[in-house]
């Protein structure tokens, strides 16, 4: 589906705009050469939307608080669309003393101009799963029971084994050649358990499934310690 935007000063032509520009598209769209998914042309309008002309008078002015609109200021709060901002490109400016718009340019833009990415204000939030934050407490706290545990103060790989309601997990880590502590572990684990508490209550925005299983989250935190546990 695509969107044409009429944009202009007020009673500055654009009702007939949007009449030559859907009489175009749908002589376009009669053409066997076009196979596109375009089967229709629709002219979005206060009619359309069932929107009174009473909503636009100037009751308002009856009570003091607000005068009639004049033209100036109308022209003057007009905000001109920008070739440069994502949401107004591609843009066709058409003066007022031409005939009709460019159509060609317009119908190419339609049917054959490059499709955007949304940008993350547009992304749907992908939500985590309800026992999510419970795997996440459950998981961590069960791979500092292990360290603690396993740990042999001369560094190298360690292979934990790891037992949750779920699955048994054996994550491997590598550790410096000291012994942790358990304050260090617990504050490494507060740290990692808020960055991803928010992303599980606020949602995320990563593109694709957000794995918050038992396994990922040992994978991840495992890598998390290797990056912050000084030597």
């Amino acid at each position: 589906m695509a969107l044409v935007t009429i944009s202009g000063f007020p009673s500055s032509g654009k009702t007939r705009r949007a009449e030559q520009l859907r009489a175009s598209l749908e002589e376009q769209l009669k053409n066997q050469a076009y196979q596109g998914p375009i089967s229709k042309v629709s002219v979005l309008s206060d009619d359309v939307l069932n929107l009174s002309r009473s909503a636009y008078d100037d009751s308002t002015s009856s009570d003091g608080r607000l005068g009639v609109p004049r033209l100036d200021n109308l022209l003057f709060r007009y905000e001109e669309p920008s070739s440069m901002v994502r949401w107004d490109s591609p843009l066709f400016t058409v003066l007022w003393e031409e005939d009709v718009p460019p159509m060609p340019q317009i119908w190419d833009a339609i049917t054959k101009g490059s499709i955007k990415p949304p940008n993350s204000g547009t992304l749907s939030v992908a939500t985590a799963p309800t026992d999510a934050l419970q795997a996440l407490e459950q998981t961590a706290a069960a791979i500092v029971s292990a360290i603690l545990a396993d740990q042999t103060g001369h560094g190298g790989q360690l292979s934990l084994s790891l037992t949750t309601p779920s699955a048994t997990l054996k994550p491997r880590i590598t550790l410096p050649a000291r012994n942790i502590t358990l304050s260090e572990l617990q504050r490494l684990k507060r740290q990692f358990v808020t960055v991803h508490k928010k992303a599980i209550t606020l949602g995320t925005t990563e593109r694709g499934a957000v794995d918050w299983g038992e396994e990922s989250i040992a994978s991840k935190f495992v890598t998390y310690l290797e990056e912050h546990v000084k030597s």
